[in-house]
Parts: C-alpha cells; sequence; structure tokens
C-alpha cells in the first residue's frame, strides 16, 4: 500500500491470488492468505488505487495530451478513442480518419476510467 501512495500509478491491475496449476508458486509457495484476508486486501488497494487515479485524471484536466487513436468509440459513432502514452483512455469527437494517428487532444472532463477531450491537430511526424 505504502508503494502504491508513493509511485501513484495511472492504472492498475490488480487481483486476489489463486493457485495456478503448473505453475512454480503452486509447488513452492503455500497458500497461507485466508481467504477473508485476501479480499480485505485487494479492496482496500483497489480502493486507493481509484482514489489516486481520480486525482490524476482530474490533475490532467486542460492539459493537452499526445494521444495514439485506436478506434471508433463503443458507445458513440461520432467519437474516436485512443490512449495517452501513459496508456490512460482518451474519449473525443472526430473522424475515423484519424485512426492510428497521433492527435493533440485537450482534455476538458476526468472520469474514473477514462477521459474526454476535443482534438486539436493531427500531428504529423513524418517532417
Amino acid at each position: 500500500m505504502d508503494l502504491t501512495r508513493r509511485v501513484r500509478y495511472h492504472s492498475m491491475f490488480s487481483f486476489k491470488y489463486s493457485p495456478r496449476p503448473n505453475t512454480l508458486a503452486l509447488k513452492r509457495l503455500p497458500d497461507d492468505v485466508p481467504e477473508g484476508e485476501k479480499t480485505r486486501r485487494i479492496v482496500a488497494l483497489q480502493d486507493l488505487q481509484r482514489e489516486i487515479q481520480g486525482r490524476l485524471h482530474v490533475s490532467m484536466v486542460g492539459q493537452v495530451e499526445e494521444v495514439l487513436v485506436d478506434a471508433r468509440s463503443k458507445r458513440r459513432d461520432w467519437e474516436l478513442a485512443g490512449r495517452t502514452s501513459g496508456n490512460t483512455v482518451v474519449n473525443f469527437a472526430g473522424d475515423a480518419s484519424l485512426v492510428g494517428q497521433l492527435v493533440p487532444v485537450r482534455i476538458t472532463a476526468a472520469a474514473p476510467n477514462s477521459l474526454r477531450g476535443e482534438a486539436m491537430a493531427p500531428v504529423n511526424h513524418a517532417d
């Protein structure tokens, strides 16, 4: 928990330990942490991460981020989805021709798991 507080990860994939067949961990390490304690620990870690991630997202509002456009948004036809260099999802209005391009996007709003923004102009790295 202390490491998470100090590092302030932008995102985290975390799960309770569960034995996996044919792994060294299963053969060498006893699963000696009670299930209730595993649950308590992962809930505390994920709550802390949610708080940190929310603060980091809010701090990005107003900044311009270079976004690699992945695809059209799954929710809205007129919206694109991409990722910052830190792997944060950014949704913004734009034409499908921007898919695969790096686009500067001004961040306008923060959500728990993504950001919203406005496209500025595509970046041409061929120059």
